[in-house]
């Protein structure tokens, strides 16, 4: 998707944003959550295969980075998902 932006920064936030779950997982951020778990317990309406494919489009679109160490997976907002 990131490649299909144009110039207006309005209408690209509201491309990167438009996502379901997006939003919501973005505010959960904030609130610090960060595991995959975490997100599943506050929303246990949300599948699995939503989830995933939520935050592999976010990570794609650069609103968040992944950080994988031993057996664990965080999530960050970046400069970008801020």
């Amino acid at each position: 998707m990131t490649k299909d932006l144009i110039t207006c920064p309005i209408e690209n936030t509201l491309k990167l944003l438009n996502r379901k779950w997006t939003v919501v997982l973005i505010r959960d951020l904030f609130l610090g959550k960060k595991h995959f778990l975490e997100f599943k317990q506050s929303h246990p309406e949300l599948s699995n295969n939503v989830l995933s494919d939520t935050l592999k489009n976010m990570e794609a679109n650069r609103l968040i980075e992944k950080m994988v160490s031993d057996n664990s997976t965080e999530y960050y907002l970046t400069q970008r998902g801020m």
